[in-house]
């Protein structure tokens, strides 16, 4: 049965073709070492090459090198080439470090450069029906909208698969063991810090008690969502397609303000994520605050006002348009030169020159639930800021010590390696504090005022308005 739903996946959504090289995450749990077994089952019919890839996070000291052999081995007995990948630097280490979001953008990042080494164009995850039913709570808990509460896709970003997501985590235990296939348990499942755990071991148990088949009902709706999504996402690229007036940077396009501001709010948003994307923006920077105040910019009537979001994109209200470009913005309101003013801690303090607020409020160490991940967000150590810090603009000199990196830098050099444009380098807000910069606002937190076991109250501060 499992075979012929995990065929089923496959073929139905043109997952894998005959002849293609596939990097096969394992891990080494159960869902994983089931993927592997089940796509050298599918080999059998259809002709594929198999590579195995193992990711270890250097998290668990014994326990990871223990995950790493069984994967080896387990590679060594199919006969199948098997590589181990792990973080590179100590930047790639503090970012697994700061969760398992951090360690899934690490892994993922791994995962796409082992592939294009290894000429691999698809790379196969073991996420069950189980995990994408956890996934949409999570969105859910944390407030996602629509495409958030499409869980995972089936197939992509980028070379990623999912050819399980329509089986169950028990079902590929009970494949196991019918084959007498053994597999790890990562005793981190169990700890109630993460998130997915404390959903995983407390709320899905209690829905099972409403609807004993609430993991096939969340997946079906996944499924809908992502459907009536794919639709209203085409909606949007045809406005952007017929409103849409690319300019010469290549990065730049211009829509009439009027008409966006008059679509409904649901296309109205697809809209303008889709004109930043167009500008080269992350898709993690196109935060529903972005999205509001990119659609504030056209509804204000005539006039001329900016955005600047981080990344270096810049969205213009250009008398009866809306212009957003990536990296040759035209200069604009923005943070003075000479700009110097004072965030007490709780407290707010606007930026001069603009619409933009910082925000900071006090919170013990125990009450923080998930480091923000946002890039208006950041967590730092209170203690290490004291009551006040400065916010300032830049200065001849001035060094910083990124976040996971091994030491200082010149501030200037920082701000190349991030693509900030020359001519926004002098607007970006900088938080100080008694040990340097604290946070280059939109784009890293300073190595000094990181979390760490040590902390006891965190400082959550937010920029708001003007510059994202």
């Amino acid at each position: 049965m499992i075979l012929e739903t995990f065929r089923r996946a496959v073929e139905e959504d043109g997952l894998l073709a005959p002849g293609e090289r596939v990097l096969a995450a394992v891990s080494g749990g159960s869902d994983s070492v089931a993927l592997l077994r089940l796509l050298l089952s599918y080999a059998e019919r259809v002709p594929l090459s198999i590579i195995v890839v193992h990711v270890n996070h250097r998290l668990r000291a014994q326990a990871a090198d223990d995950d790493q052999a069984f994967v080896e081995d387990l590679a060594a007995r199919l006969g199948l080439e098997c590589v181990v990948l792990a973080p590179r630097d100590e930047e790639e280490m503090s970012t697994v470090r700061r969760g398992e979001e951090g360690a899934r953008l690490v892994r993922h990042g791994l995962l796409a450069r082992c592939a294009r080494d290894h000429g691999c164009t698809r790379i196969a995850l073991g996420h069950t029906l189980d995990d994408q039913a956890e996934t949409v709570m999570m969105r859910l808990v944390r407030g996602a909208g629509r495409r958030g509460l499409s869980g995972m896709a089936r197939s992509g970003p980028g070379r990623l698969i999912r050819p399980m997501l329509d089986i169950r985590r028990e079902e590929a235990r009970r494949y196991l063991a019918e084959i007498s296939q053994e597999f790890r348990d990562d005793e981190t499942n169990e700890q109630p810090r993460f998130l997915r755990n404390r959903i995983r071991s407390r709320l899905i148990p209690l829905l099972v008690e409403l609807n004993p088949s609430i993991a096939r009902t969340l997946g079906r709706n996944a499924g809908i969502m992502a459907e009536e999504d794919a639709y209203l996402d085409m909606l949007a690229q045809e406005w952007v397609a017929g409103w849409g007036v690319p300019e010469s940077t290549g990065s730049t396009i211009r829509v009439p303000a009027g008409e966006l501001a008059g679509l409904p709010p649901v296309l109205a948003r697809r809209a303008a994520r889709l004109l930043l994307k167009r500008a080269g923006a992350e898709p993690r920077g196109c935060s529903q605050q972005v999205i509001r105040s990119v659609l504030q910019l056209a509804n204000t009537g005539d006039g001329d006002s900016s955005l600047i979001i981080s990344g270096g994109i810049l969205a213009r209200r250009d008398r009866l348009d809306i212009v957003v470009s990536g990296g040759q913005a035209p200069a604009g309101p923005g943070p003075e030169a000479a700009c110097n003013v004072t965030l007490e801690l709780p407290g707010s303090v606007s930026l001069p020159g603009t619409t933009a607020r910082l925000t900071a409020r006090l919170m013990p160490r125990t009450g923080l639930a998930e480091i923000p991940k946002d890039a208006t967000r950041v967590a730092l150590d209170a203690g290490r800021l004291g009551a006040r810090v400065a916010v300032r603009t830049r200065l001849p000199g001035d060094t910083f010590h990124p976040l996971g990196a091994a030491g200082h830098r010149k501030l200037k050099e920082f701000m190349i390696d991030c693509k900030v444009p020359r001519i926004q380098r002098d607007r970006v807000p900088l938080l100080v504090g008694p040990s340097g910069i604290a946070w280059v606002v939109g784009y890293r937190i300073g190595h000094p005022y990181r979390l760490t076991d040590a902390t006891l109250t965190v400082a959550l501060i937010e920029c708001a308005g003007g510059w994202i």
